[in-house]
Parts: structure tokens; sequence; C-alpha cells
């Protein structure tokens, strides 16, 4: 009697860890994907980047850099589908937000979400034409505009 209740609680142990593995595969898996840079191999560089390609379909992209004295270009113009990244080289937290501060109601898709450390990027994709006032949340008086024009 006590070796089969031994065995039944063995075997119950296993249907439960066999049950679990086999819930568990089915679980979409996610990762969070960080980029840590030590501090002082970034420098701010207020020149603008732009690659194109009009042979393919690769994007247009430019840069923006924030650091202590703000946004650098503080104002770029660029071509509809252009890929914007603004790149935190400063101390403080950088959040791109579009303008007005606090609503943020201009272009509300283009928001960053959340203050951002030394060496972290925003990107966002400007598919309309218009001028895009925007600012950083945590630092309202530092601003930027970028001015989306059609082909």
């Amino acid at each position: 009697m006590k070796y089969k209740n031994l065995i039944v609680t063995i075997g119950v142990v296993i249907i439960v860890l066999i049950f679990g593995f086999i819930l568990m595969q089915g679980k979409p898996k996610t990762y969070i994907q960080t980029q840590v840079l030590p501090t002082g191999l970034i420098t701010p560089t207020p020149e603008i980047t732009v690659a194109t390609d009009e042979e393919s379909d690769i994007e247009t992209t430019a840069e923006v850099s924030y650091s202590n004295d703000g946004f650098q270009p503080d104002s770029l113009t660029v071509k509809v589908g252009t890929v914007v990244t603004w790149t935190n080289n400063g101390e403080k937290k950088m959040w791109v937000a579009t303008a007005s501060h606090p609503t943020h109601d201009e272009l509300p898709e283009f928001d960053q979400l959340t203050g951002a450390e030394n060496g972290s990027s925003y990107s966002f994709k400007f598919t309309q034409a218009g001028s895009w006032a925007y600012h950083n949340h945590l630092a309202p008086t530092d601003r930027g505009e970028v001015i989306v024009v059609e082909e």
C-alpha cells in the first residue's frame, strides 16, 4: 500500500511536468532588445546624415542628436517616407514628442512615450507632409521641427 501511493504520486508529478512542458511550447517568447553604450563613446554630431537609393526600396533616413544644448539640427527638412532617428547624447533623459506640450495632439503617433537615457535612440517614419514641431517632453524648452515635403 505504501509503495502504491509513492508510485501514484511519482506518476502524477511526471504527468504534471509533461503537461506543463507541452503548454510552454505553445507560448510565444518575448524578447526585449536593449542597447547600452558606454558614456563617452558617442559624440554629438550636428550634421544631417541622409541616405537614399532611388533605384531600390531603401528608405530615406535622417539623424538628429540630442545633447545638453538641445536638438541638433533643430530644424530638418525631409521627404515623405523619411525615417528620422533621434539619439540621446546628453546627460538628460530624452522623450521626443510632438508639440504642443503637454498634450502632444499635433501628430499624436509621433511620441516616444517614455524617457530614454544617454546612448538610446528613437525613430519615427513621417508619412504625411507638413511642419511638425517637437520637443523633449521632459525638458519642454528643448524644441525642434521636422518639415516634411512631397517629392
